[in-house]
């Protein structure tokens, strides 16, 4: 365990990796950041939470780097990744409130992104998911910068029409041109990214790379697949709420049903994180089988509190959109074999 407290620019962490000297070998190091949107500090189990259930990312906690003292630079979403993509306060950028869909108001081509450095230095890039540091055509904006204006490669399941109130199942609202491709009937938007983020490793394990997965899940409305609700509404202490009126049929495939706002161990948040630990496991497996563990660094955090109409963030107090502790402190996790064998 370490304490340390570091802002949100991931050259913070690029600066530690160069005291450890991890490019001994002369390789460059492949990068991989996933992003939960809205994660509270104490969700995790390797963070003190004994409803949620996630090996994986507790599993690499213990393997790598588990930072406890580690703060967001804003409590909302566009200021914290503009801060993030560019190693900058959102003040500065003048970015300090999340981006509405028909918003004037984008990250500047003028400021050199994360993503750029990168491609500057022979990676390969990437994002899957989240980018909101624009506001959209299709919704009204006079103009937008998209993630492939900013330096990424290859940009999956990216929103174009906004991302509000959740939208977990295809087809999905927020980027309509997105064909599915998962098997089923349902297909469930974390399960595509974290498919897309495996996919995007296999096509590049020749090359350096960068890859961004940047979740839309925990993001409220929240809504878990069914199978996985119904697990955590069997645990004891699960949170219990009726479904609104905005779904008044229970559909479990529609937003808004039973339990959406429980406020203490939500099934349906509880159900998305499982799934984000999974795919984190996906990663895992993959880079294993390709040999790229060796060389690979994985970054976990999220990029403000927790929403507290679905969560307590505890023991913190306030969450998301605030400044308190619960609204700025971010579970923050570095696994790789350099890391493993620095701190051995």
């Amino acid at each position: 365990m370490i304490k340390v407290f570091l802002r949100t620019s991931l050259l913070g962490v690029l600066i530690i990796l160069k005291a450890w000297d991890v490019g001994a070998q002369n390789k460059k190091l492949n990068v991989i950041y996933i992003l939960a949107d809205d994660l509270g500090y104490s969700e995790l189990g390797v963070y003190g939470n004994r409803f949620n259930e996630t090996p994986v990312l507790d599993k690499m906690a213990k393997e790598g780097i588990r930072f406890t003292n580690f703060y967001a630079a804003a409590p909302v979403c566009s200021p914290y990744r503009a801060a993030l993509m560019t190693g900058q306060y959102p003040a500065r950028l003048h970015i300090t409130d999340y981006l509405r869909p028909d918003a004037a108001q984008h990250l500047d081509r003028n400021h050199t992104t994360l993503a750029e450095m990168f491609q500057q230095n022979g990676y390969r890039t990437g994002i899957v998911g989240k980018w909101h540091l624009s506001g959209y055509v299709k919704e009204g904006a006079p103009e937008e910068t998209l993630p492939d204006k900013h330096g990424f490669d290859e940009v999956m399941m990216s929103e174009n029409r906004g991302i509000a109130e959740g939208a977990y199942y295809w087809p999905y609202f927020w980027n309509k041109e997105i064909a599915k491709k998962m098997p089923g009937e349902h297909e469930y938007l974390t399960d595509r990214q974290n498919k897309e983020a495996v996919d995007f490793i296999e096509r590049n394990k020749t090359v350096p790379f960068f890859l961004y997965l940047s979740h839309y899940a925990v993001h409220t409305a929240v809504h878990g697949k069914p199978d996985l609700v119904s697990y955590f509404r069997k645990k004891p202490g699960a949170g219990k709420n009726p479904a609104t009126k905005k779904n008044p049929t229970n559909d479990p495939y529609l937003r808004f049903s039973e339990d959406t706002w429980a406020q203490t161990n939500n099934p349906h948040l509880a159900a998305q994180l499982k799934v984000i630990d999974e795919g984190a496991g996906m990663i895992l497996q993959k880079l294993k089988e390709t040999g790229l563990d060796k060389n690979t660094l994985i970054i976990f955090t999220s990029d403000n509190g927790g929403e507290t109409r679905v969560t307590t963030n505890s023991p913190l107090r306030g969450g998301k959109s605030m400044l308190y502790e619960g609204g700025v402190r971010e579970p923050f996790i570095i696994w790789g074999r350099p890391v493993k064998q620095k701190i051995k």
